[in-house]
């Protein structure tokens, strides 16, 4: 517990409000409060962040001091900053202490201390609750922890206010848990705290005041038997719509439903938490629940987890089951303590770390990963505190009298029409058109109507006609009810004859796409509305020449070529004395060039000669270029490459074209051929007639592969294919030609080989002996085909041979 002590006065903070913000008026309806005085939020350690523009920023410091780590600031509907407190003191808008605001009760708070409630029937006072902190406090002495209001009237110190009711008690056993929630009536307000128990106290506030010696008790949830542990560090929140309240006791939370009519607490969901609980908030529709949860002293303080908790079904097992762990925050500032969460004025979820980080969520409605966590969106030069001031935005921007009107065409009659929520069985609505003198304060500059009620909601109407001369008024309406005590008001800019408008419109056109999106951006300049006319023309056509094409302030339009137009936009007021307005801007739609090349390459060749066969359907084309891989290899309609090597490559192929129109790009395969080579070989060039012989046909080629061997004889095409020729042929002279084809179309040169075959050689022997003669002449007689005899053989029978 000490280390805890520690750790919680080391960023305690001192605050001056220099600017204004309502951020502790927790759930409440204000009737004269605006989206403006949310803004600003100013919190401990000298912290402050700015909305303005819907744009999150630092602004500067206050004075807030003690151990009181929440603050309370409210300000004018105009956001002027009228006080703040720390629960201690209270300080005006110049940063100076009350006269009587010091002394307040709200000493050792630590999460919920100050929450300011306007009063309902007097604009210049309000209320400022006080909780008792529990921090650093024995368990037996709750009975002197007090919840009290005390009230500051602003008519007071020369304008600057001053506590006309000081440290008021309500009640004890203070657990630093309250809110306000507006009563379904219209008018009244819920006061809503709880005790070291299991009790929760409803008290009314109307416009009698406070209701202090009648709250409503609901005994519902957990009985937390005055275990400080469950009470010292939990948050309590209402739901956007008021029908439900939340609450951490560090183990757990648990949720409530809140029934805004009688003030009771009803069903109460307990879910677990496995590091703790801290900060809570619901999203702006009041669907899902956001924790942070790690705040756990007996782990050492664990690791943040913003866990987000769909409340579709109020089913406890159904909520525990939704668990969504939105982020695991890691901190830098050496601890990692889960910090508060609060709605903004722009409908986002701030996460206040402690250190001086500040995360948001982006969009809190969104379920699971669609709701846009973002971690330290923003950097404050000091370190937080954990803690946010309170503020329901959407609660207490929701006036219960609400002013709408239209203008007729004569820019003089004006109706009305009134909204209240009050409720009642007749409700009279006091209007005050604020003409000036000297008409003001006559019957004709006020009007009264009496309107029975219609429920939740009641609306009338009404008509005024103004006078030429001025075109701003200022009206009021009053509402009463004759059953609910308190007054609502509500006051609304009245301009009957405007400015005219401002035409002006946006477009997006692509190359290649005839349709063009068009997108408004005219001002009303506070016309109720506008009647678009759009029309367009060639831009060289007379003005006759205008077509409309629409009469929607955002649409598309498809053109039928691609060419220079003139968009012509007259937005007109629906007021008949307010002139039109017209622009006009010129459209040039583009084409988009396409791409493509025919190449050539001569067998046996590295270079390959491109021709381009890109076209544009309108404009011209500026610039081509080709590329081998990601390399640059030449521009221009036309190209010639050469290639290292042979083989299949791709070329890529972009145009531009004048207007600037990138095509796609076309990839186009290109294939370098190289040239078959041939020879032809065999055994021997001559053979005997009838002898088997083979021509064997000798053929490379690179990156490629010989797929047919043409084979002629003697001029006759023979069958084979392949590369060996098998031939027996008779006596006689051949000439053999073969061409290889390879699979890349290319033809060798043509072999030639001329194969002779010859005849068997023939021999004859005549013999002639002259009588009486030992002698015998021998004559032979040889022939051979196709060849020379080149040997003979002569055996005489008598064991003598000759070979010649």
């Amino acid at each position: 517990m000490h280390k805890f002590i520690y750790t919680h006065n080391r960023f305690i903070t001192k605050c001056f409000i220099k600017y204004f913000f309502l951020i502790l008026l927790s759930c409440c309806i204000y009737k004269k409060t605006n989206a403006q005085q949310f803004n600003n939020w100013l919190f401990p350690n000298f912290n402050g962040i700015t909305f303005n523009n819907n744009q999150v920023n630092f602004l500067g410091g206050s004075q807030f001091s003690g151990i009181t780590t929440t603050t309370a600031v409210i300000s004018d509907k105009n956001s002027n900053l009228l006080f703040s407190s720390d629960g201690e003191t209270v300080w005006d808008k110049n940063g100076n202490q009350m006269p009587n605001g010091f002394g307040l009760l709200g000493s050792q708070a630590q999460i919920n201390t100050a929450l300011i409630v306007p009063f309902i029937n007097d604009t210049s006072k309000y209320y400022l609750f006080i909780a008792k902190g529990i921090y650093n406090t024995l368990p037996n002495t709750q009975n002197t922890l007090p919840y009290s209001y005390n009230v500051i009237d602003m008519n007071l110190n020369n304008g600057l206010g001053d506590l006309v009711n000081k440290n008021t008690i309500i009640q004890y056993f203070s657990t630093e848990k309250m809110c306000a929630i507006p009563n379904t009536n219209g008018n009244d307000i819920w006061w809503i705290c709880r005790d070291w128990t299991n009790h929760f106290y409803s008290y009314k506030i109307n416009c009698t005041g406070f209701q202090n010696n009648s709250p409503i008790i609901s005994t519902i949830g957990s009985n937390v038997n005055n275990n400080l542990q469950l009470l010292n560090a939990g948050d309590i929140k209402a739901s956007s719509d008021g029908k439900y309240i939340a609450v951490c006791y560090g183990s757990y939370f648990e949720l409530y439903q809140f029934n805004n009519s009688t003030g009771i607490l009803t069903n109460p969901i307990k879910i677990p938490t496995l590091l703790g609980s801290y900060g809570i908030e619901f999203s702006p529709n009041s669907k899902l629940l956001y924790v942070t949860q790690g705040f756990d002293e007996t782990v050492n303080f664990q690791p943040t987890h913003i866990v987000q908790y769909n409340l579709n079904v109020y089913d406890s097992t159904y909520i525990k089951n939704s668990a969504y762990n939105v982020s695991s925050l890691a901190y830098t500032s050496g601890f990692s303590v889960a910090g508060c969460l609060q709605l903004s004025p722009n409908n986002k979820i701030f996460h206040c770390e402690t250190s001086n980080s500040i995360d948001v969520i982006n969009n809190p409605n969104g379920v699971g990963i669609s709701c846009g966590f973002q971690d330290n969106i923003l950097i404050m030069p000091n370190q937080n505190y954990r803690r946010f001031p309170y503020s329901y935005v959407n609660l207490i921007t929701a006036q219960n009298v609400q002013i709408s009107y239209t203008v007729a065409p004569d820019c003089r009659t004006v109706t009305f029409t009134g909204k209240t929520f009050i409720k009642g069985n007749n409700l009279t609505f006091k209007w005050k058109w604020g003409e000036p003198p000297p008409v003001s304060g006559t019957i004709a500059d006020s009007a009264t109507q009496v309107v029975a009620s219609q429920g939740d909601t009641t609306i009338t109407t009404i008509t005024h006609f103004y006078p030429a001369g001025i075109d701003t008024f200022f009206v009021n309406l009053t509402v009463n009810s004759d059953t609910v005590c308190g007054t609502g008001r509500a006051g609304i800019k009245v301009i009957v004859k405007p400015p005219k408008p401002t035409a002006n419109f946006g477009f997006a056109s692509t190359c290649n796409n005839l349709n063009v999106v068009f997108t408004d951006n005219s001002l009303l300049n506070t016309n109720p509305s506008l009647t678009y006319t759009y029309a367009y023309k060639p831009a060289l056509a007379p003005a006759s020449a205008y077509t409309n094409f629409s009469s929607l302030p955002n649409n598309n339009f498809t053109f039928a070529t691609y060419d220079s137009f003139d968009v012509r936009l007259i937005v007109t007021s629906p007021l008949a004395c307010v002139a039109k307005d017209t622009i006009v801007k010129r459209v040039v739609l583009k084409a988009k060039p396409t791409a493509g090349f025919t190449y050539t390459n001569n067998c046996g060749s590295l270079q390959v000669n491109i021709t381009s066969t890109a076209s544009i359907a309108a404009g011209s084309i500026a610039t081509q270029q080709y590329y081998l891989g990601n390399t640059l290899i030449g521009t221009g309609a036309a190209l010639a490459y050469n290639f290292t090597n042979y083989g299949s490559y791709t070329i890529k192929h972009v145009t531009k074209s004048n207007a600037g129109c990138i095509s796609d790009t076309t990839f186009v395969p290109v294939i370098v051929k190289d040239k078959p080579t041939l020879t032809l070989t065999t055994l021997r060039d001559s053979v005997c007639n009838n002898t088997s012989f083979s021509i064997t046909a000798n053929s490379t080629v690179t990156a490629s592969t010989i797929t047919n061997y043409t084979w002629i004889k003697d001029g006759v095409l023979l069958a084979n294919s392949i590369g060996s020729l098998p031939q027996t042929n008779t006596t006689g002279t051949y000439t053999y030609k073969v061409i290889t084809t390879a699979a890349n179309t290319c033809k060798s040169d043509t072999a030639t080989k001329i194969i002779t075959v010859v005849s068997k050689p023939t021999a004859s022997l005549t013999a002639t002996n002259n009588c009486g003669s030992k002698a015998i002449n021998i004559l032979s007689t040889t022939g051979v085909l196709n060849d020379n005899i080149t040997n003979y053989y002569t055996n005489y029978g008598d064991g003598i041979t000759s070979n010649n």
